[in-house]
């Protein structure tokens, strides 16, 4: 399932957080909400332009790390707007960052922000600088959970061209993130390719060939000769069967269901899998936890399983929903890679709750971070 940053920003975005920043702008909440919904889209689709290769993709990672926006608190709005003094310190953090995500835009970000939404320009600059610290950070702990890569960036961001597509009229253009038709090139016409440098034709031209087409069945008679005559000796000084000899008599195939191997035994788990560091796959010591899982899907067709992430306790309920479940749909990937129906899967994220191990140390935050595969028939 794609992860939409904007609507997870956005519903962050209420109650007493969303009034507090309005009043620290001097503006109504519902003007500062609508510029939200102006400031994110933009924010996201310029960090998806200057996401399109490697090289900068590892830019936008290297920006996120030298300023510490990929901790376990990052990207959770409330925490970071009730904090003492965290309405500046975002505003302060936020300054620097325009250039390096909206290059020479970031003016014209601003007053279309301003335009869309009503408040004044100085409000709309105050509100895209606070605004990008939240959004960096809560792309460094997607990209944190998934596996710190380049890759794993891209393929979050351009998960997002999908909901830019509902962003305000005219940020799509300021950030050039609308798709734009290929252009194709014209066939060359086949006619004029036969035409160009073709010799006049002759109509003698082909008398030469009369005497090789006299031989060919000369040729053939000749060839079916030599051939014929070994292939009957060989078959003529085949030794006959030894006393006794019994013909094999092929073996029918079984039907379905009337292997004599034994049946895999159904077990409904749970099944306790751990991704590989950097969340990038299942890890090497629960491949045999998983081929396990795979087996029996394999021998009780109408066996279902769910899928269910889990989190540590550290940040943001909703965030940790929505990354365990993240989880939990790499491993659903795992198992349907191995020929079982999606249809048979069904994927959950469940968050911090039922933790399994002491979520004060690390080891335990560790095994908490986990996901638990639950088998049944039906």
């Amino acid at each position: 399932m794609a992860i939409n940053l904007i609507s997870d920003l956005l519903d962050q975005f209420r109650g007493a957080t969303l009034t507090g920043v309005a009043s620290a702008l001097g503006e109504s909440p519902t003007r500062t909400q609508a510029a939200l919904g102006a400031v994110i889209p933009a924010a996201i689709g310029a960090l998806v332009a200057r996401a399109s290769n490697a090289d900068q993709a590892n830019g936008i990672l290297e920006m996120i790390t030298r300023n510490q926006f990929d901790s376990a608190e990052s990207g959770d709005v409330s925490t970071a707007v009730k904090a003492p003094g965290g309405i500046s310190n975002l505003m302060n953090l936020g300054g620097p960052l325009l250039s390096q995500v909206f290059g020479s835009r970031s003016d014209a970000v601003i007053d279309l922000v301003a335009s869309h939404s009503g408040v004044s320009r100085a409000s709309s600059s105050s509100l895209v600088k606070l605004a990008l610290p939240l959004i960096l950070g809560l792309i460094g702990r997607y990209v944190r959970s998934a596996g710190w890569s380049a890759t794993n960036l891209m393929t979050l961001l351009g998960e997002q061209r999908a909901f830019l597509k509902d962003a305000p009229p005219g940020f799509a253009d300021i950030m050039g993130t609308e798709d734009r038709p290929t252009v194709r090139p014209e066939p060359v016409p086949r006619a004029a390719a036969a035409v160009y440098g073709a010799a006049p034709s002759r109509t003698h031209r082909w008398l030469w060939a009369l005497p090789i087409l006299f031989l060919i069945p000369v040729l053939g008679f000749l060839m079916g000769r030599d051939y014929q005559a070994p292939r009957e000796a060989v078959q003529a000084t085949l030794p006959p069967p030894p006393p006794g000899f019994m013909p094999i008599t092929p073996v029918p195939d079984r039907p379905v269901g009337t292997s004599s191997e034994p049946v895999v035994p159904f077990q409904t788990g749970p099944f306790r899998i751990q991704l590989s560091a950097g969340a990038r796959g299942v890890s090497k010591a629960s491949a045999d936890e998983l081929r396990k899982v795979v087996e029996i899907l394999e021998a009780h067709p109408r066996a279902r399983a769910e899928v269910i992430g889990f989190t540590d306790n550290r940040g943001r309920a909703a965030v940790n929903n929505r990354l365990s479940e993240h989880r939990a749909a790499i491993v659903a990937s795992e198992i349907a890679s191995h020929g079982i129906s999606r249809s048979r899967l069904t994927v959950r994220g469940f968050g911090g709750r039922d933790p399994i191990a002491d979520n004060a140390t690390p080891e335990g935050r560790e095994l908490n971070q986990r996901v638990e595969i639950r088998l049944q028939e039906e």
